[in-house]
């Protein structure tokens, strides 16, 4: 029992009831905000998560139909990858990190020499970035900016058409030449072939601020290639690629790594594509996510773009 309109119980229940229990059981008679509060703290603490369903939400997510006693219950699984999921996709991480070192070698030789003909400084530069569970590592990158490109301005985000990308820069960021050494992140562990985008702690500090469970995210480790690059593009904004990389969690299977690796280096090789992969299944999938249950899990990640549309619709035609 609950009083569910006050803010400081529901915390409170969170923070000494939830540690103790290994499953969560939620009445559809919890208000929405406390609802959503407790399923996306349950998720946070890895809990496995009950909810009876109400006939507007029988066909959320993927779950388990379960019965207790004669009450109907959805199970919704663990948000992230098991040990055995986990155990396969590392075995993907060493080979495809193992073949793609070899073949590329020749091409890494290349983007070496063309990067220190270009402009003066380092070839290879370091990064400090964050990866599963916020753990911070450095990653490797062939150098495609200016030297100490952010020594006057601290660290920025890149933009589209930046002026501190030097001429050979931008010609690995069309073709992703760039990322060619975070195969030896993948190698030392840090890293996976595919994953979520690498961010720096002072834009995790940001985006979590700004984006409701972006934290989740960190369920995984950081990738090369991942959902995002593929059908994003490079200026897609913070939430939607969040979007994709919780899709990427969801959805994650052997086969789906193995689909989007081929997709990068189609990416990697055709200029007109460069900027992503349109995809009409993923493109529409957050206007299917409109029950309490789903945004309380995934957060408001999944906007209504309909809404955002007509308003573009609205600003063109004034």
């Amino acid at each position: 029992m609950v009083n569910d309109t006050n803010p400081e119980e529901v915390s409170h229940i969170i923070e000494t009831i939830f540690p103790k229990y290994n499953t969560i059981f939620i009445s559809p008679r919890i208000h929405e905000a406390a609802r959503n509060k407790f399923i996306s703290s349950a998720v946070t603490l890895g809990k496995d998560l009950y909810l009876i369903p109400e006939l507007y939400n029988s066909i959320v997510m993927k779950s388990t139909l379960m019965e207790f006693d004669d009450t109907p219950a959805l199970k919704i699984k663990k948000f992230g990858l098991s040990k055995f999921e986990s155990f396969f996709k590392r075995i993907l991480d060493v080979s495809v990190a193992v073949v793609g070192i070899i073949v590329s070698s020749p091409i890494m030789l290349a983007c070496a020499i063309a990067i220190k003909i270009d402009s003066p400084g380092p070839i290879i530069y370091k990064q400090e970035r964050l990866t599963i569970h916020k753990k911070p590592f450095n990653i490797y990158k062939f150098r495609s900016m200016v030297d100490d490109a952010e020594k006057l301005t601290g660290p920025v985000l890149a933009t589209y058409d930046d002026p501190r990308v030097t001429k050979v820069g931008r010609l690995l960021r069309t073709m992703r030449l760039d990322e060619l050494p975070q195969l030896f992140n993948v190698l030392s562990g840090n890293m996976s072939v595919v994953g979520p985008r690498p961010e720096r702690q002072k834009f995790v500090e940001e985006f979590e601020k700004e984006i409701i469970d972006y934290n989740k995210r960190f369920f995984v480790k950081a990738g090369i290639t991942g959902m995002s690059h593929v059908y994003a593009r490079y200026d897609t904004g913070a939430k939607d690629r969040v979007l994709f990389d919780m899709l990427y969690i969801r959805d994650y299977s052997f086969i789906l790594d193995v689909k989007l690796i081929l997709l990068t280096l189609k990416i990697m090789f055709m200029k007109n594509v460069a900027a992503g992969v349109k995809s009409n299944k993923y493109k529409n999938f957050d206007r299917r996510m409109n029950t309490p249950e789903q945004r309380g899990i995934y957060g408001d990640v999944f906007s209504n773009k309909e809404s955002k549309e007509k308003e573009d619709d609205n600003v063109k035609s004034i």
